[in-house]
């Protein structure tokens, strides 16, 4: 997967954070923090302290948090290159901390003030039917301490996606996580109530997702929560090198994955650098290495961590980012960035990188904007006036759309090909009605077939896409279906169809009866409902086209989920995929020969949502629309 790369705009930037933070300290100051002022209040408690000392090169630094009496309260680093980068977990109210750089020390205030919202992220640790607790562990006396480890790695997520917004002018905003009386974070330790060879046996993630969601939710369920699930059964097999329950998934109110490297995350707040420097390399014949491809202990901490925080960027509402060190990118790989200055190199005695604050995973300006208006970041419970949710118009012939919300707009988001692509928020006035038009969206979205997020002043949602900023008519609407679905065995396999079944196919259902679809999107979902299951099946699609002479063509279509096409009898296209239906998502170059086509489309689904998009376009770069009429024969373009 590659990611373009685009520089998030309306930050504060850091310079201008340093700025703000020394001038409450004095510019004489041998050791100064510089992201953040003292006596600034926070809603959540480690608080990552960025700063400059004059001490010699790799002095010690320490950190001591005189109000608290937790094992947290002291933190060691050392300086680089006259900065430094700590950690500090702070208790309610004003915190006195005291920083020493062994010339000089400085006296910095800090107070903590809890969230109150309702909405809250949950920690939750599944167990097999025997309440086994362990997780995989190659350390001969690992603790197995579990609890200890989530609750500083959902610290650490929790105080990255505050400094990631405060960077993108949102200020120090994040979620609220469920603390007990001490302020640690509440696992919940789950007996799943089978063994660990029922989930070893699912093939396909997304039905492992679904089984573990749909037996928590009766208990815990996601109306005001997001559940972030470790598997404490899943399992490494080392003959295969792969890993058995143990994925990455995260959407609706789940972020789920595996735990087979969670033994190499820290358990207290003083490991977490030590951790994130630790060079030893990973051995892949007893542990499962999922390092991003760095094979070290660092790296495998840096990306299971960062990829937790990712699912629950999903379950969140956030879609992929085009940034390259977004944390809804692969930029989750770095979010050991955040907390240390230096990353270890494999050169044997090289001198460890320097980590560069535009290098550091960061949920990117568009990502921050939507979760800024989400009810799981309003810190405090708020009350709401009773008012209708936002709704989008949209006039499909003029492209002309209105957006109304009697409790005002705050975010509006333009997404395309499932990645964030921009966005435009009201922070200050909270307008009742906005306008655009469609071309200022796809500029937004940098083409077409995008989607819109709105999201008022009362955290309410609406959205719009695929057929709603698709104009209907130049879309292709005659299509012969299959009468029944058949199955789809492996979501994770397409199965085979050769030349002579794709003609047999075609010979089939060109003798069915055509149907019309009026909509842009052909919604097979409500087609093959009510004739019996709809999960794991797949059906196809014929249109005959009819062209007056040969010519190229670009086929635009975009598929819930899986599609293959056939284009007389060719096959142009295939796409093994999990995805929610876009226009023009896909873009494949076809010839037309004069007289009669045929276009074959195979849609295959895995779950909920089901259906297509299919339209002609010219083959330049305008992509001019080639309307096919109702007799299906291609006509000019409106």
């Amino acid at each position: 997967m590659s990611f373009s790369t685009f520089i998030p705009s309306r930050c504060l930037g850091v310079a201008g954070a340093a700025l703000l933070a020394l001038s409450a300290v004095s510019a004489r100051a041998d050791v100064a923090v510089t992201n953040i002022a003292t006596n600034t209040t926070l809603r959540y408690p480690v608080a990552l302290l960025e700063g400059s000392s004059d001490a010699p090169e790799n002095s010690k630094l320490t950190v001591v948090n005189r109000t608290s009496k937790k094992s947290s309260r002291n933190f060691e680093t050392t300086t680089v290159g006259g900065r430094f980068k700590a950690l500090t977990e702070l208790v309610p109210g004003r915190n006195t901390i005291v920083l020493n750089d062994g010339k000089k020390s400085l006296r910095f205030f800090l107070t903590y003030e809890p969230m109150t919202t309702p909405y809250i992220v949950r920690m939750i640790y599944v167990t097999d039917a025997a309440g086994n607790t362990k997780y995989s562990t190659p350390k001969a006396n690992d603790p197995q301490d579990y609890k200890a480890k989530l609750n500083i790695v959902a610290k650490l997520m929790q105080t990255a996606t505050a400094e990631s917004l405060n960077a993108a002018g949102l200020g120090r905003r994040t979620f609220r996580l469920e603390t007990d009386a001490n302020g640690d974070v509440i696992v919940h330790t789950v007996n799943s109530g089978h063994p660990a060879s029922y989930y070893h046996a699912f093939s396909d993630d997304q039905v492992l997702y679904r089984e573990v969601n749909n037996m928590l939710v009766p208990q815990f369920p996601t109306t005001e929560a997001k559940n972030v699930v470790l598997m404490g059964f899943s399992e490494y097999d080392a003959v295969k090198r792969r890993g058995l329950s143990h994925t990455a998934l995260g959407g609706g109110g789940q972020g789920l994955f595996g735990s087979l490297d969670m033994f190499s995350w820290p358990s207290t707040l003083q490991q977490v650098q030590p951790i994130f420097n630790d060079n030893t390399p990973v051995d892949p014949t007893v542990t499962f290495d999922d390092s991003g491809n760095r094979g070290r202990m660092w790296g495998l901490s840096a990306t299971t961590i960062g990829a937790t925080l990712h699912e629950l960027g999903h379950a969140l509402g956030l879609p992929h980012s085009t940034f390259r060190y977004s944390v809804m990118s692969r930029g989750f790989d770095q979010i050991n960035r955040m907390f240390s200055l230096t990353e270890p190199v494999k050169a044997p005695n090289a001198p460890p990188l320097i980590s560069k604050p535009e290098e550091t995973a960061t949920f990117d300006r568009v990502s921050s904007d939507r979760l800024a208006f989400t009810h799981w970041f309003e810190m405090d419970k708020k009350g709401y006036t009773k008012l209708p949710s936002p709704k989008i118009q949209v006039d499909g012939a003029s492209g002309k759309v209105v957006i109304n919300a009697p409790a005002g707009v705050r975010f509006v988001g333009v997404d395309r090909d499932a990645y964030t692509r921009d966005s435009k928020v009201y922070p200050d006035a909270a307008p009742q009605t906005v306008e655009f038009t469609r071309e200022e969206l796809a500029r937004m979205a940098g083409g077409d077939g995008f989607s819109v997020l709105v999201i008022d002043n009362n955290a309410n949602q609406a959205n719009a896409g695929g057929s709603e900023f698709a104009n209907p008519a130049n879309f292709i609407h005659n299509w012969k279906l299959s009468e029944s679905a058949l199955v789809w065995p492996d979501s994770k396999l397409l199965p085979e169809v050769d030349a002579a079944e794709a003609e047999n196919i075609v010979g089939q259902l060109a003798a069915r009866p055509a149907q019309n679809f009026a909509p842009a999107y052909v919604d097979l979902q409500e087609r093959y409902a009510p004739l019996g299951a709809t999960d794991m099946r797949r059906v196809f699609a014929l249109s005959e086209i009819t062209s007056e002479q040969e010519q190229k063509v670009t086929l635009l279509t975009g598929s819930d989920d899986a599609l293959r096409v056939w284009v007389n009898g060719q096959p142009v296209l295939s796409k093994l995929t999990m995805r929610g239906a876009t226009p023009d998502e896909d873009a494949t170059p076809i010839t037309l020969r004069a007289g009669r086509n045929t276009l074959l489309l195979e849609v295959l689904n895995g779950s909920e949502g089901w259906g297509f998009f299919a339209r002609l376009a010219t083959s330049d770069k305008a992509r001019q629309p080639l309307v096919v009429n109702a007799a299906g024969q291609v006509v000019t373009g409106k």
